[in-house]
């Protein structure tokens, strides 16, 4: 195979058939260039999926440094964690009981940055909760729906409803609105 180079120099130059060793080497380099280029794609996308794993990691954590704590209405010990699941907020209500073994945990999921009182004071709406939470004897076992009143007039989605519990309880009421 024989293959024909010209030279782009100043000074014209007759046309040369390159040696077997400059076609070794143009093909190398093609093998160089083609395997680089694939390394930094390959680069690409794990930097992605760590960015997107990152992300997974930050949704989930506490959206304040401190949790809000309180007792419920049998001095069990419990926290309230404030975390992002993509366009929904998360709530968890994690307590400890008097008795040894007796611990329990509820999620609830909303959207209260849809109401502008949250947006303006969102520690506040969780506050609103915490209140009639503290009422019950067991945290878990309340309304499935809360309405802070800071939000009362939003839609629904606005609103934290009960997600899940463990260990399982009995059904909680059907709503609970939090008025002052």
């Amino acid at each position: 195979m024989s293959l024909l180079y010209t030279d782009i120099s100043p000074h014209p130059s007759p046309s040369v058939t390159p040696t077997p060793n400059a076609a070794m080497r143009a093909k190398m380099r093609l093998l160089l260039l083609v395997f680089a280029a694939a390394v930094c794609v390959s680069y690409a996308q794990t930097s992605n999926n760590s960015n997107d794993n990152r992300q997974q990691q930050q949704q989930q954590r506490s959206i304040w440094d401190e949790a809000i704590k309180f007792t419920t209405k049998t001095k069990d010990s419990c926290t309230m964690v404030v975390s992002g699941a993509g366009d929904y907020t998360r709530l968890r209500v994690s307590c400890k009981g008097q008795t040894p073994g007796r611990s329990y945990y509820c999620d609830f999921q909303g959207k209260p940055n849809l109401c502008r009182a949250y947006n303006l004071n969102p520690r506040h709406y969780f506050i609103q909760m915490m209140w009639n939470l503290r009422k019950l004897s067991h945290a878990c076992q309340g309304p499935r729906i809360y309405l802070p009143q800071m939000c009362k007039k939003y839609p629904d989605e606005a609103q934290m409803t009960f997600l899940a519990s463990w260990p399982k309880t009995t059904t909680p009421k059907p709503c609970f609105s939090l008025k002052n």
